[in-house]
């Protein structure tokens, strides 16, 4: 080794590590740290020497594998506040403002700073927690923090509702959702949210609200809001569409009124009736058939209803009729046959 070689350069790395450790000098373990061919074991020890906090400021704004484990010797308010304002590396940033004590350059940084982190950091220095809690319930990149912040009960109306209708992870869903408490949003959600499991649980939650059930059936088609209607809601559903969700809704309305619940048919007028009648006859519906023959035997239309009688509900339909037959072999043969399904006529009675 030359005369002029510094110790901590040695080859042998532990005798360089040694000879780290007898330095005082600040600005040479500033030079060690700044050396990235020197030995992890070499600058470690730099690192654990150096507390100029000029020359530690320097180490944490450039990129250096032992700027984090530094950054907490830094104590120098001037420092803390520009490591804060200019360092490159968000969670640096977020580490200094919260030992930052200067309130006006808290809220620059709760106000400007790119990262949702330094902001939430600068809002909980300043006491604002509820700020705080609303930028991790919107912005955390995982859903254990989104649920935390919501869970903290500080977070705005506005933020609960939007996570209600479109965040992805249930659990954050059910969170927000369980601290909604106007009826009005749970109803808006119940329309609104992207997801069915959320529609569902505010339908579930809502007092009885016929007209937030029916719009929440019409445009979502949802088990949830069809289970809440009531059975003139239920017949509005099927009257408007002729998908298998109308023939669902219709099909309970049968059932229901089989079980004694007809207060619906006192409902139905004239206009009603007639809509049943086109979709009986026109689009040959058997359930808007038992319909009329239920509000028929409640007395309703009983005249209208009797000149149905004979009209079709149903047109011959021709059908493959499958059988099976053995022959003289050891073999089954497959046959069918053309069948002729008689039509069905609208009876009332």
């Amino acid at each position: 080794m030359g005369l002029f070689t510094p110790g901590w350069k040695h080859r042998d790395h532990d005798k360089a590590a040694r000879a780290a450790s007898r330095i005082r000098d600040q600005q040479t373990l500033f030079e060690i740290l700044s050396d990235e061919s020197a030995h992890y074991k070499v600058r470690g020890v730099a690192a654990e020497r150096l507390t100029d906090q000029a020359l530690l400021y320097q180490i944490i704004m450039k990129p250096n594998v032992y700027a984090a484990s530094l950054l907490d010797r830094v104590t120098d308010q001037a420092l803390l506040i520009q490591i804060a304002r200019q360092c490159e590396t968000a969670s640096f940033r977020q580490r200094a403002a919260e030992r930052i004590e200067d309130t006006v350059v808290l809220q620059e940084l709760a106000g400007t700073d790119p990262s949702w982190e330094v902001r939430a950091a600068a809002h909980r220095c300043l006491g604002n927690d509820s700020e705080a809690d609303t930028l991790a319930a919107q912005f955390a990149h995982s859903a254990y923090e989104r649920r935390r912040a919501v869970e903290s009960g500080n977070i705005s109306r506005d933020v609960l509702l939007q996570i209600c209708l479109n965040y992805q992870d249930a659990d954050v869903r059910k969170t927000a959702f369980s601290k909604l408490a106007s009826k009005a949003d749970i109803a808006y959600v119940a329309s609104n949210s992207t997801y069915p499991d959320t529609r569902g649980w505010a339908l579930e939650k809502m007092p009885d609200n016929q007209q937030v059930f029916l719009k929440a059936a019409k445009k979502h088609r949802s088990d949830a809001a069809l289970a809440r209607l009531n059975p003139t809601g239920m017949l509005n559903i099927f009257l408007s569409g002729g998908d298998g969700y109308a023939e669902k809704a219709g099909k309970r309305l049968i059932q229901l009124s089989e079980e004694g619940c007809t207060d619906w048919i006192d409902d139905t007028d004239e206009a009603l009736l007639q809509a049943l009648a086109r979709v009986c006859f026109e689009k040959h519906s058997m359930i808007a058939g038992a319909l009329l023959k239920l509000i028929y035997k409640n007395g309703r239309f009983a005249e209208q209803i009797r000149l149905f009688r004979g009209r079709m509900v149903l047109p011959e339909r021709h059908s493959d009729v499958h059988h099976e037959f053995y022959d003289l072999g050891d073999h089954i043969d497959m046959g069918h046959t053309d069948a002729i399904e008689q039509p069905v006529l609208f009876q009332p009675d």
